[in-house]
């Protein structure tokens, strides 16, 4: 795999006996040079025989300090020598090193890196940049805005779709004031954790004072002003722009009234803003650093490599992914909605600065391209995008939900509020709105969503631990002025990794229809245990149902089309009533549904009134107390990412008295049966990989007969009740490929329930047992 003669005429000098005669040398220049993308080069069986000058020192420097270390069995970094390189269309290469035995993808570590750019020389294929360790080129910014607006044009403008808002207030930079937000040209706005900073925040009465052309310039007002935002006052300037939005400066902390319609259109806000500023490092008081006569220097310690005789490879990240930002930052939940509802962001992270929008990633240490110009779709803003615009498809949403589900809050009734911007415009394509974050047309759907697992901790209200001192609380917190609303029922209610397994794509879409849902019970809400009752909207399934009736007349706009079973019908099941059709929709060209569903029609405005919080639900329903036992150990099962999953955790389930697993349970927080099991022979060891039985077979046993409390009675196990609340025709988390009930697992406390977790039972089972009729009421 020779580099072309176009490359390696740069270096017939002081290099060339090196290219003649190590091939490895020839492939690292090859892949390092320009942005041709592969799937992967192998380079080295063991990167300790290398001898050759050229490549030895970047190699093993790398190996010794990857930036992503995915490690399994325990093995120490120095076994990890087998050398691979990968590269997709862009800058960077990432050098992978795994086991000598290993062809898999993991265990693995690895760093991704660039070759340094020559200026002085003609036609260099080097794409990354060696920084100045002080101070950034202010002018970046400016080249970026204006590359996006020449290239992207309106796919990066409005990629969501959303009617643009003005904010009441806006920072004027050339009159240094606040001044009306209606009817202002561009505006940049600025995302950032506000710490424990304290400094100058709007109030009614400061609002007049606020007003007056040049205060933002008189030392007493500007020296109250914190770092972070200041300096990104003056970053407005450098981009051409004139107006700049801060919660702190632009929304009256003390008028709950304005606070809470505010913090309403934050979603809108910062889609509405041209450009948003991230504050990635640090909080309010921490300050953009690096910014030549705005701010102090940075300290960046940038990683370069020799290689060859006179060229330098740079440690950069990934170009195809979300720039790196500190948990500090992402954990937040406030900032999570500005971040995800921003179009484009010019990210201070890691003491670089990057740009994000939705057609491209520039980076600092990186010179653009234009092959990634208007081709790369950034994943998760694409889904949200698509989830605003089109469809009440999930993916969007799930995929908000998984993140948001582990974010922070200083009061944890937050969590609701620092979202409902985000749900509110997402109304226009979930028509029926969201009760405490579950869209209520899939609204049965969304009730099974599943701990992570590491499990998940319940939200407590932080009203009580309130005082005095709050009162002035930034706009990044609505909880004073809120009722709580932290339903164990919701995902809302629990903090920690979660999935939601109802993900309707998974059905909507043809392809991979395997796991059909079917409703059981009707749910109603309400705001107090005693009514009045409002039925919840859950239609998903009348969608099914009216799919299945050819008399009927399909939806404005969607074919029912003939599927064609010699292009791939291998994952289609035997569903009732399925004769092969699949539907589609002018919206979403290549995308095969198995039912028509509400599209959003152009120009749809939000409905924040849509965003419902009753935090009781109710049903009829049956209930079962079945006896908790952990699963025998016969597979180790991993994760998504290759690695054993953690310590002390384990599955637990459900076995007929002939030993046979008919259920498995999944627990919200795994302390809870932890404690059911405490002192019992069965406890879990410390340090013990998950282990689960992959596939449970309904003729894996002859079934035997029930007792009065279905379960093998374990030593120290405990019965536990369940209340069903779904039919699914096979549960596939793990494999149970038998018709099961999907149950909720209950405790009752003071006459009202409370979700504990989640299991699915065999159905031949359930319908067997003498099940108690329950009029369920959760809190």
């Amino acid at each position: 795999m020779d580099p072309s003669s176009s490359l390696t005429q740069f270096f017939l000098s002081d290099v060339k006996s090196t290219i003649q005669t190590c091939a490895a040398c020839r492939q690292i220049l090859w892949a390092l040079w320009g942005t041709k993308g592969f799937e992967s080069i192998k380079v080295h069986d063991d990167i300790r025989s290398i001898k050759c000058p050229g490549h030895s020192a970047l190699v093993h420097s790398l190996q010794k300090n990857p930036t992503r270390f995915r490690n399994v069995y325990g093995h120490k970094l120095s076994e990890f020598n087998k050398l691979t390189l990968i590269k997709w269309d862009g800058p960077e290469t990432v050098f992978v090193f795994r086991l000598p035995e290993d062809t898999e993808f993991l265990p693995y570590a690895r760093t991704s890196v660039a070759l340094a750019h020559k200026v002085n020389v003609p036609g260099h294929g080097g794409q990354g940049r060696i920084l100045d360790p002080k101070w950034i080129d202010l002018g970046i910014l400016s080249r970026w805005r204006s590359r996006c607006m020449q290239l992207h044009g309106e796919k990066c403008d409005n990629p969501m779709g959303i009617d643009p808002v003005d904010p009441t207030w806006l920072i004027d930079m050339k009159l240094q004031c606040l001044v009306p937000g209606q009817g202002r040209a561009d505006f940049v706005a600025l995302s950032y954790r506000w710490g424990d900073a304290g400094g100058l925040r709007a109030t009614s009465e400061s609002l007049s004072e606020l007003q007056t052309p040049g205060i933002f310039l008189d030392p007493e007002i500007s020296q109250q002003i914190p770092w972070t935002i200041l300096h990104a006052m003056r970053i407005v300037k450098t981009l051409g722009l004139r107006y700049f939005w801060v919660d702190a400066l632009c929304i009256p902390q003390d008028d709950e009234t304005i606070k809470r319609h505010e913090i309403g259109r934050m979603a809108a806000i910062y889609s509405s803003a041209v450009v948003t500023i991230i504050a990635g490092d640090g909080d309010a008081s921490t300050g953009l650093l690096g910014l030549p006569g705005i701010s102090e220097p940075r300290n960046l310690k940038q990683r370069i490599y020799p290689f060859l005789a006179n060229e330098q490879v740079i440690e950069t990240e990934n170009s195809r992914y979300h720039t790196h930002i500190p948990d500090s930052y992402v954990q937040r939940g406030w900032t999570f909605q500005e971040y995800h509802m921003s179009k484009r962001r010019i990210i201070f992270s890691g003491q670089k600065v990057n740009w994000e929008c939705g057609c491209a990633i520039w980076r600092e240490d990186q010179i653009p391209y234009i092959s990634q110009d208007a081709e790369l779709i950034l994943g998760k803003t694409h889904l949200l995008a698509r989830t605003m615009r089109e469809f009440p498809g999930t993916e969007g949403y799930v995929g908000l939900v998984n993140e948001y589900s582990r974010c922070s809050f200083t009061y944890e009734e937050d969590v609701l509020p620092a979202i409902s911007g985000t749900f509110s415009l997402m109304t226009r394509t979930f028509p029926k709105g969201f009760l405490c974050g579950i869209p209520e047309i899939f609204f049965d759907l969304f009730m099974i969503w599943l701990p992570g697992f590491n499990g998940m901790k319940r939200r407590i209200s932080g009203l009580s631990r309130m005082t005095q001192a709050d009162i002035s609380l930034p706009a990044q917190s609505a909880s004073k002025s809120r009722t709580v609303c932290l339903p164990s029922w919701s995902w809302i209610g629990w903090k920690g990794h979660c999935s939601i397994h109802g993900n309707t794509e998974s059905y909507m879409r043809k392809y991979c229809a395997r796991n059909e849902y079917t409703s059981i019970v009707e749910w109603y809400t309400s705001d107090e245990t005693t009514g009045p009752w409002r039925k919840v909207d859950s239609e998903w399934y009348s969608y099914i149902q009216d799919a299945r009736d050819y008399t009927k007349p399909l939806p404005h706009g969607w074919s029912r089309l003939p599927w064609d079973p010699e292009k791939g019908n291998t994952c289609l099941t035997d569903l009732p009533g399925d004769l092969g059709y699949y539907f589609t929709h002018p919206s979403c060209p290549g995308v095969k549904f198995i039912y028509p569903l509400p599209t959003s029609e152009e120009g749809a405005s939000q409905q924040p009134n849509l965003i419902k919080t009753s935090p009781f639900l109710s049903c009829q329903s049956n209930s079962l107390k079945l006896t908790l036992v952990r699963l025998a150990a016969k597979n180790h099962w991993y994760d998504g990412h290759g690695n054993i999953p953690y310590p002390g955790f384990s599955y637990y389930g459900f076995k007929d008295v002939g030993g046979k697993v008919i259920g498995i349970l999944y627990p919200n927080d795994y302390d809870d049966v932890r404690k059911l099991f405490s002192g019992t022979d069965i406890d879990v060891a410390e340090g013990n990989p998950i282990l689960y039985e992959r596939k449970l077979n309904q003729n894996s046993q002859e079934t035997t007969e029930s007792t009065s409390i279905p379960g093998l009675k374990v030593a120290g196990s405990k019965c536990i009740e369940l209340v069903a609340i779904l039919q699914a025709a096979q549960w596939t988390y793990p494999m149970l490929e038998i018709p099961v009930y999907v149950a909720l697992w209950v405790e009752w406390e003071d006459g009202i329930f409370y979700r504990k977790g989640i299991g699915a039972i065999a159905k031949d089972f359930w319908e067997a047992q003498k099940v108690t009729p329950i009029s369920l009421i959760l809190g």
